[in-house]
């Protein structure tokens, strides 16, 4: 093991996230103090898998005073996503961002402060993922004050959404975290301050691949509860999704009148609805299969439908040439019946690549060439 040292010229060095490029270039975004003398800058550094400092790209450099805060990142295809938010001055805030490739330039060059995604907005507590929507390159989910929001931007940072998604418009209160699912749907989970009862709880919304809710049950503006709204104070919520497709929450919270001592709690939510279409029973006996994908060669998604005969727990799983498993579409329990799962290879290279399915004792592989 080797120390890798950087960041030793400025006066304040907060790392905020590291990600990897799929040429294994490591990259650490930080918030650094100190950037050309006295002033305020978002920076990235590549880092080669020997611990070489390979290039250091500043996202935002400003005057002391713009501040940027609540620095987010995630891979977007071959590229990272970064976004943040600061200021023009006391009265107007920006969420910024900004597209790095992986020799360290920049996408957006139009100005030293990225590209402003959304202006005049005091956007916290930010959480992107990247997006298997066409026209979306990544989603942002941002807090407004007691509000939370949705919003998808296009490869040239423009909203795809006229008005944003409300997450949650009276509990969307912090700790606001975006997941997304490998078959396309995404989880958005917060925990929320009810200002009429001063108590608080854990919510959560579940989005298929367009942005949109999957069901009425889940219109409800306000989320879901996992929690129950008992606690005047939940903190350090940790939310991830589990192999069956299901949110699982942990929290800790202060009881009733009990404010010196906090309980860990944890809770799950699962919903049958993540990424697989369900074509109904067939009046006809079924049999297993697997079809062949389509379009197949593909750029950057194709079609994997399947048939199971019975009730039964059903995996659905891609590997490379090499046989090393690069993405598990499907690892849960479906119904009888005919089913689609979408896969999107925009985070693979290109070449040939196996899709495998299993239920009960019937195993079933089709090839699939991802064409960019």
């Amino acid at each position: 093991m080797a120390w890798v040292d950087f960041g030793q010229d400025y006066l304040d060095y907060m790392i905020t996230d590291l990600l990897e490029f799929p040429d294994s270039t490591v990259v650490c975004i930080a918030n650094v103090y100190g950037y050309n003398d006295e002033s305020m800058a978002v920076m990235a550094t590549g880092i080669s898998p020997e611990g070489e400092v390979l290039w250091e790209t500043p996202l935002i450099h400003s005057v002391l005073n713009m501040n940027p805060n609540f620095v987010t990142a995630c891979t977007v295809g071959d590229d990272i996503a970064v976004v943040w938010n600061f200021r023009f001055n006391p009265d107007h805030y920006c969420i910024a961002g900004q597209i790095l490739h992986s020799d360290g330039t920049v996408a957006w060059t139009e100005s030293d402060s990225g590209r402003v995604l959304l202006d005049n907005y005091l956007g916290e507590f930010l959480s992107i993922i990247p997006s298997q929507r066409e026209d979306a390159l990544f989603w942002l989910s941002y807090g407004l004050g007691h509000d939370h929001y949705l919003q998808g931007f296009s490869t040239e940072g423009e909203p795809v959404f006229d008005d944003a998604v409300a997450l949650g418009t009276t509990y969307g209160d912090y700790w606001m975290k975006l997941m997304a699912a490998p078959t396309g749907d995404f989880w958005a989970a917060w925990a929320g301050h009810d200002p009429a009862t001063e108590l608080a709880s854990v919510r959560y919304r579940h989005f298929d691949a367009e942005g949109t809710p999957f069901n009425e049950f889940y219109e409800n503006t306000d989320g879901l509860l996992l929690s129950s709204n008992t606690q005047p104070y939940v903190h350090d919520p940790c939310y991830v999704l589990d192999c069956e497709g299901g949110l699982v929450a942990t929290w800790l919270n202060q009881s009733v009148g009990n404010y010196g001592y906090d309980d860990v709690y944890t809770q799950r939510a699962f919903d049958n609805l993540t990424g697989v279409t369900d074509f109904g029973e067939s009046a006809i006996p079924l049999a297993y299969s697997l079809d062949p994908v389509y379009p197949n060669p593909f750029n950057p998604s194709t079609r994997v439908r399947f048939t199971v005969p019975s009730s039964q727990h059903v995996t659905l799983t891609v590997f490379d040439i090499l046989g090393r498993q690069v993405t598990e579409l499907v690892n849960r329990p479906l119904a009888a019946g005919k089913h689609q799962v979408t896969w999107n290879g925009s985070s693979l290279a290109s070449g040939m690549y196996f899709v495998q399915l299993k239920a009960g004792e019937f195993s079933a592989t089709q090839k699939a060439i991802l064409m960019k």
